[in-house]
């Protein structure tokens, strides 16, 4: 009896033992690579995610997708912890503070992204066509062209995600309302990427829905000669879900071309094209064996299957743009 009783207090120290414990908010510190995705649709039609944003801030689009929530999105970037409970935006975004995090002794940890600037502007353009009454000279038909700038604000509460760290801080995992999903991983480098920081060849993997485009509706107003303004409006909606794995070999100069060990009996190679920023993040497009464009956005990081000694880089991105919607890796 007395033998078993201390193998059961064994078992018990050594389960304690095996759990991580954390010491706070120390143990998230330092730049990250983010990945972020709300990957279904409520079944409404909406404006395809992901398609004009390349060029704002990470946090700006994080929040813009988030602003409702039955919006899916994918995409990455950059965000630095300081290891006292700050968030702040990447170097290469001026360091403003984003949010706040508390990591528990558990490794636990809860993420508030605090709302962006109140205020903002922007620009739109449409076509549409339309029918008026034209005065004194008849009736005509009309096409036109419009563009419009504006301002708005908003009024939403900050957006907290809860999770747990993970190797010994070196990544975190959080999730929250309505199927929202962010990885925090290390960047390959804390600055000095460039289009020479890849391997010389890469394998692709991803997943994702592609998007059936809707038709889009115009309204307008014509005058007797036949001259009016209007505007138009495209919509998406979930469409067949889509897989490709592939291996290219990288070209220093910011090229993708495809192994011609793999290319036996294609229609047409896969190629493409990619640019990075010193902040590790970057973009690419590739276009695969049947034409189709994917537009990808990236973070260089820490490969996770890369032994201690030795730091390989690869590609943690999100399939964006009228092509479709989806995460992948590249290794």
């Amino acid at each position: 009896m007395k033998s078993l009783s201390l193998l059961v207090a064994l078992g018990a120290t050594s389960a304690v033992a095996w759990g991580q414990q954390c010491n706070g908010n120390q143990d998230l510190s330092g730049p990250y690579a983010v990945i972020g995705s709300r990957l279904f649709w409520s079944g409404s039609s909406i404006t395809p995610p992901g398609t004009n944003v390349t060029n704002q801030s990470f946090m700006n689009r994080f929040w813009t997708a988030n602003q409702m929530t039955n919006v899916p999105f994918a995409l990455t970037g950059r965000v630095f912890a300081d290891g006292a409970g700050m968030l702040y935006s990447s170097e290469t975004e001026g360091l403003s503070r984003i949010g706040t995090y508390n990591v528990g002794t558990d490794c636990s940890v809860t993420m508030t992204f605090d709302v962006p600037a109140t205020t903002g502007t922007g620009s739109g353009t449409g076509t549409g066509t339309g029918t008026g009454t034209g005065t004194g000279t008849g009736t005509g038909t009309g096409t036109g062209t419009g563009t419009g700038t504006g301002t708005g604000t908003q009024s939403s509460q900050p957006l907290q995600l809860t999770g747990f760290v993970s190797n010994r801080g070196g990544s975190a995992t959080l999730s929250g309302m309505n199927g929202l999903s962010v990885e925090l991983v290390r960047p390959f480098l804390a600055s000095g990427c460039s289009n020479a920081t890849l391997p010389n060849s890469l394998t692709l993997n991803a997943s994702g829905f592609a998007f059936n485009m809707n038709n889009g509706t115009g309204t307008g107003t014509g005058t007797g000669t036949g001259t009016g303004t209007g505007s138009e409006t495209t919509t998406a909606s979930n469409g067949a879900p889509f897989a490709f794995s592939e291996r290219l070999l990288v070209d220093p100069s910011g090229r993708f071309v495809e192994d011609p060990n793999t290319a036996t009996g294609r229609r047409r190679p896969w190629t493409g094209t990619y640019s990075i920023n010193a902040d590790c993040t970057g973009t690419a497009i590739i276009q695969d064996a049947m034409g189709t464009p994917r537009q990808l956005q990236f973070v260089v990081t820490q490969s996770e299957a890369a032994c201690t000694t030795f730091n390989r880089p690869e590609l943690r991105f999100a399939v964006s743009g009228n092509s479709g919607l989806g995460l992948g890796i590249a290794r």
